[in-house]
């Protein structure tokens, strides 16, 4: 199990194991070779993909900025992806719809996508892989937004947890 781990985050990290280990002279099966591993193209690992990003496609994402209360961190926003700055994905956002129809319906549209208060944009929930948290301090227990409702109030509260940049 542990060497699992191991060997996905040096693949995560972009280093090749088996090239590792052969210089580290342990003896390795032959039948498992360098090329194996393929650098600089789209990486996949069991459920997430590593991305070659240049800093042209870096200008052209959305930045964000999540904060729980203890850490903060920026990250990159594409195709409902949440990704690290060299392209390594830790999340995934979608739509925020109200299943369970616990906002009221003045702050969500007709197919209860809840809106923005202030200028009625589609809102989003952000929630980060638990199998990434090597790459940031967050908490990936939690679903980010920028609002939440409070009920007491009966209105929308702007959160410090999401910051579009």
């Amino acid at each position: 199990m542990i060497g699992k781990r191991i060997y996905e985050c040096m693949i995560n990290r972009g280093l090749n194991p088996v090239e590792i280990l052969r210089n580290l002279n342990i003896n390795f099966p032959d039948d498992i070779e360098e090329t194996d591993i393929n650098h600089g193209s789209n990486i996949k690992n069991e459920e997430h993909t590593i991305k070659q990003i240049t800093n042209t496609d870096l200008e052209k994402m959305v930045k964000i900025k999540f904060d729980d209360g203890s850490n903060s961190a920026i990250f990159y926003l594409d195709n409902n992806k949440i990704l690290l700055k060299n392209g390594i994905e830790i999340g995934k956002y979608n739509v925020w719809i109200d299943y369970e129809t616990e906002i009221p319906r003045i702050y969500k549209n007709k197919k209860n996508m809840v809106l923005d208060p202030i200028n009625s944009e589609i809102l989003y929930e952000y929630s980060l892989y638990e199998e990434m948290n090597m790459y940031h301090e967050l908490d990936t227990n939690i679903i980010y937004r920028q609002y939440k409702y409070d009920y007491g109030l009966d209105r929308f509260i702007k959160l410090s947890v999401v910051h579009l940049l």
